[in-house]
């Protein structure tokens, strides 16, 4: 491109497409997890919060509720428990439209 003074321009550019899914970084409670077995929590009281942190700007769900995330990536929720196996599953889809899942069972019994 030449400017009005006749000097030329150039503009170089990389555009890089994020394929990667929206990172789910950490969430509480923690169960320990061990690559290719269930993660398992055991709990004696309800309700517990659930705070989970995702990529700044991304959409999250639990257990298929959406979730508001706030400006640093973060949302909690007070999730009450039943008796027995309680599956929690946090989704989160990126400005980009990648998404991540995960869950865990937590286990109540009083």
């Amino acid at each position: 491109m030449t400017d009005p003074f006749g000097l030329t321009v150039s503009l170089d550019r990389t555009i890089t497409k994020d394929t990667n899914a929206a990172p789910d970084t950490s969430h509480r409670p923690v169960p320990a997890r061990r690559p290719g077995r269930r993660s398992v929590l055991y709990l004696d009281n309800t309700p517990i919060t659930v705070k989970a942190y995702v990529e700044i700007g991304s959409k999250a769900s639990l257990n298929g509720t959406p979730m508001t995330v706030d400006s640093q990536g973060v949302f909690t929720y007070s999730l009450p428990l039943v008796l027995g196996d309680n599956t929690i599953t946090i989704s989160a889809t990126d400005p980009r439209n990648n998404t991540s899942t995960v869950s865990y069972v937590i286990k109540y019994a009083p």
